[in-house]
């Protein structure tokens, strides 16, 4: 298994966490490939700033988000090197799940 898993493997149920509310996961599409701000985010997703605040943290906390202060400004960017721990981790089974099949419909049939 890759280091960069085994070294996030604890970390794996507060990565799903925080991928599992709506919000969280448009709050990640709006942000997409660009630097915005929670202001902006407020106006993007018709969210109150409180709410916004609450979802912003769980995905800040879990990494999928970083931060950077402009003056008063917050603005967040996604952290892509999150989502290629996931990747990786996900890929482990899909291949794993390839080679099983192959296994039982060639070796065992």
């Amino acid at each position: 298994m890759n280091n960069q898993i085994l070294n996030n493997l604890e970390f794996l149920p507060f990565f799903f966490h925080a991928l599992s509310d709506p919000i969280r996961l448009n709050i990640l599409e709006s942000i997409g490939n660009q630097e915005i701000c929670v202001g902006d985010l407020c106006k993007v997703l018709d969210l109150k700033q409180p709410k916004l605040s609450f979802h912003l943290k769980i995905l800040r906390d879990s990494g999928f988000v970083n931060t950077r202060q402009d003056g008063r400004w917050i603005y967040y960017r996604l952290n892509k090197s999150r989502f290629e721990v996931l990747k990786q981790y996900i890929a482990k089974y899909q291949h794993n799940s390839l080679e099983q099949n192959f296994y039982q419909e060639n070796i065992i049939a």
